[in-house]
């Protein structure tokens, strides 16, 4: 899910596991804190809400073997929403700044 959270006196949004509630946050050490983004598809659906996970314990809980699971990588997942809502890189006109301040900012 995406969340704003109040940060050190600072709101940002952040994609927060669907499973334990903590932050995904892949500046973090190790894979444990790389996300996936699951889906459960059916034949009756042609829609549906995306599960935004940890890999490892909080992906295996979210599997159910009892239908077809779609997945990729949050950070394809994420550019994908980022280009299927109609934006560039180019629509970011400050982005190296953008970036820049906000790894200052942690």
């Amino acid at each position: 899910m995406i969340e704003v959270r109040c940060i050190e006196g600072r709101w940002a949004p952040m994609v927060i596991c669907d499973i334990c509630n903590s932050p995904i946050d892949r500046r973090k050490p190790g894979w444990q804190h790389e996300g996936l983004a699951l889906w459960v598809m059916d034949d009756s659906t042609e829609s549906g809400s995306p599960l935004h996970v940890h890999k490892g314990l909080c992906d295996r809980k979210a599997d159910t073997r009892d239908a077809l699971m779609g997945s990729e990588e949050l950070g394809v997942h994420l550019f994908h929403l980022f280009y299927n809502a109609g934006y560039s890189v180019k629509d970011v006109p400050h982005l190296k700044e953008l970036s820049d301040m906000l790894q200052e900012i942690g």
